[in-house]
């Protein structure tokens, strides 16, 4: 049995703070594996990490974290459930491309939104909600400004509010396109990219607070169909967020 620890989730963001807990998630759904969950606050989890990423997992005795490395494990114990040996050379050199854009491009420009653009003490009170209120805004802040190094670290910390939302649609562009009309990126059946894809797109898309980044998501109807339906099929939510 595979133990998954998590960050709770928060109303319509079912990846809660992490989109590489939602990746996880997403993928273990879709490959059709049992787990079983434990709910830890930020700060737990963090303390608990071996590497202080999110998410992470109890396997055979073992704790590992990184979602990649975690899904690669879970890949050879289960015999390669969905199936990417059937990708070609040119799916999977387009699939690392996707994923490098994702969890590189997409998640520093999603972090430059909730922190740096957008109205972090209300994000931060949406993820430290489990603090009481004498702590909660100390944390916030906190938070913030070891995120807003990292930004800077990222180089995206050192651009504009303009520049930013230009790389957002340039990204939202890129991924339009390479998934078109399909309901998969890769034929009729999902890939483990579509786990990776969906779940940084829907950390934008289904994020269920105001945020200028989700405004301009929405716009590309192809991506939102996409992460309605993975969403539908993958944990039956289904109300109307728009």
């Amino acid at each position: 049995m595979i133990r998954l620890y998590r960050t709770p989730r928060y109303q319509g963001l079912l990846g809660g703070v992490s989109p590489y807990v939602y990746k996880l998630e997403t993928w273990l759904r879709l490959a059709g594996i049992t787990y079983e969950e434990t709910v830890l606050t930020v700060w737990e989890i963090f303390s608990a990490a071996p590497r202080d990423l999110i998410p992470f997992v109890d396997l055979d005795g073992e704790r590992l974290d990184d979602s990649n490395i975690i899904i690669a494990r879970l890949k050879d114990l289960h015999n390669d459930p969905l199936n990417d040996d059937r990708l070609t050379q040119a799916e999977r050199v387009q699939g690392e491309l996707i994923k490098s854009l994702c969890e590189h491009e997409l998640f520093y420009i999603l972090s430059y939104g909730r922190w740096t653009e957008g109205d972090y003490k209300t994000h931060g009170e949406f993820i430290f909600d489990f603090l009481p209120d004498e702590k909660r805004s100390a944390a916030i802040e906190r938070h913030c400004a070891i995120i807003r190094k990292q930004q800077h670290v990222w180089r995206i910390g050192r651009y504009d509010s303009d520049f930013v939302k230009n790389e957002l649609r340039k990204n939202l562009d890129t991924l339009s396109y390479s998934l078109g009309e399909g309901p998969w990126l890769f034929g009729k059946e999902p890939c483990t990219y579509d786990a990776g894809l969906f779940a940084m797109l829907a950390s934008i898309i289904h994020y269920p607070l105001p945020d200028p980044q989700v405004e301009i998501s929405r716009e590309y109807d192809s991506l939102v169909k996409y992460c309605d339906r993975i969403r539908k099929t993958c944990y039956g939510y289904d109300p109307e967020i728009r």
